[in-house]
């Protein structure tokens, strides 16, 4: 019988909290773990790995839903090329929200330059709280 770890020392183990692991197992990527006489969960080196991989997953940004659908297709065979399309759709993601941050940025740095003019102006009002100038 292989050594089991209790939630404790998986957490330990995987660098994840005990609630994380609880969480894990809620929404079906971690088997539920057999259990001691005493009603511990007890996990064992396969369950080990996967949650370090559940937790590598997450540490690069996969959700939920995206890790469930890559332990799908990682049934199948094509493991890289599967992690490969996701990873694209991230960096589309993520290129999605830099470009729209970048046109928030600018809209920040549009404001200050008006809050500069109106003070140097002694202005009576904030243009960016106020439309009067």
């Amino acid at each position: 019988m292989p050594d089991l770890l209790t939630i404790g020392k998986a957490a330990q183990e995987s660098g994840l909290s005990s609630d994380t692991i609880r969480y894990y197992e809620r929404m079906s990527l971690l088997q539920h773990p057999r259990r001691s006489k005493g009603g511990y969960r007890l996990y064992d080196d396969r369950a080990l790995e996967r949650l370090r991989l559940i937790g590598r997953a997450r540490s690069i940004g996969f959700s939920i839903d995206e890790i469930r659908l890559l332990f799908a297709r990682r049934a199948g065979g094509a493991e890289c090329a599967n992690v490969r399309d996701l990873l694209g759709l991230k960096i589309e993601e993520l290129d999605e929200r830099i470009a729209s941050m970048s046109r928030f940025r600018d809209a920040l740095a549009e404001f200050r330059s008006r809050c500069d003019r109106a003070l140097s102006r002694n202005a009576r009002h904030c243009p960016v709280l106020d439309d009067r100038d």
